[in-house]
């Protein structure tokens, strides 16, 4: 059986209790994740006039 790597967006990265409740479900399921990395970016304001 072939295992895919699935990648996870938090896009409601400031919503500890949300994210606690998903993963805390996840694990009791018996599922197995990595986390590899955290990346934030700066949400930038441009203007294109």
């Amino acid at each position: 059986m072939q295992i895919i790597p699935i990648m996870l967006h938090l896009d409601h990265g400031d919503d500890h209790e949300m994210y606690r409740d998903w993963f805390d479900r996840f694990i009791k399921k018996g599922e197995e994740f990595q986390v590899n990395r955290t990346v934030l970016l700066p949400c930038l304001k441009r203007s294109y006039e």
